[in-house]
């Protein structure tokens, strides 16, 4: 009974959720009616009336939309924006159709750094920093902490080269957040990959998963697998790095013990020793 009643649980949660979506995306679109038929009717209202609007359903779907067009944004700020606004709304009471801004193409990342972007997630605009962040890591926070002392404030080149010179576990998932990190700095920030670095590395403690450990005598004990959240900070700089790192192409120990006992081997058998 107890199996019956939670698969009927789980069905009407799944029901549940299938119409919150449905009457969501209903009201957005009859709010979007209601505004285009406004607009349409209402000529001597002033641009910035459906301003909030427009930029509250621009961020309604978490991505960046702007109802003007990209050259709209040529890095002047308020005046740029109130002008595309002005033509956006001319073009409505013109009854031409308007097209939905959730279909509209985000303009270029690189020609709005450091611009006012109305609807844009922030009010500074492009931030000059990217993160990435993987949760519930395989790992103690004791051992990464001791492992991304390392690697900050590193340029993310040096710091790529100590994750892979490294002999722990850890260095291969951080090496694997740090790359989402440099990722998101270019790709969608638009930073430059080489003055990037490592401005904060951290983790925290995540869940500890509890297993069962055998003892003698037909005992049991309890172990702990630890797991961790990672989370690294990039940031565009162009002052010169805290540290850096040196590559050296030496010897290693025990190469250089090989070589000499293969020189010993062959200086034995040349005297007849062997």
């Amino acid at each position: 009974p107890r199996q019956r009643h939670s698969v009927a649980r789980r069905r009407r949660r799944k029901t549940h959720r299938a119409s919150t979506m449905s009457r969501m995306l209903a009201t957005l679109r009859t709010l979007h009616r209601a505004s285009s038929s406004v607009r349409a009717s209402t000529s001597t209202a002033s641009p910035s009336t459906f301003a909030p609007f427009d930029g509250w359903l621009h961020t309604a779907r978490g991505v960046r939309s702007f109802h003007a067009s990209p050259r709209a944004f040529d890095g002047k700020g308020d005046q740029a924006s109130e002008d595309a606004t002005s033509t956006s709304s001319a073009a409505s009471s013109s009854g031409e159709p308007g097209v939905s801004p959730l279909r509209q193409a985000p303009a270029p990342t690189n020609a709005l750094r450091g611009a006012f972007i109305p609807g844009a997630l922030t009010d500074e605009g492009i931030s000059e920093s990217a993160s990435a962040i993987l949760r519930g890591a395989k790992g103690s926070p004791k051992k990464f902490s001791a492992f991304l002392r390392l690697v900050r404030g590193l340029r993310v080149d040096d710091a790529l080269i100590q994750c892979d010179m490294s002999p722990k576990r850890v260095a291969k998932t951080v090496a694997k957040v740090l790359q989402s990190a440099i990722g998101n700095a270019v790709n969608n920030q638009g930073l430059d990959r080489e003055r990037l670095v490592v401005s904060s590395a951290t983790v925290g403690k995540g869940e500890y998963l509890r297993r069962v450990s055998i003892h003698g005598r037909g005992r049991a004990g309890v172990m702990h697998r630890p797991r961790s959240h990672v989370r690294v900070t990039v940031e565009e700089t162009d002052a010169a790095p805290k540290r850096t790192v040196e590559v050296f192409d030496d010897e290693m120990p025990w190469e250089r013990r090989r070589r000499l006992g293969r020189a010993k081997q062959a200086i034995a058998e040349a005297a007849g020793i062997v």
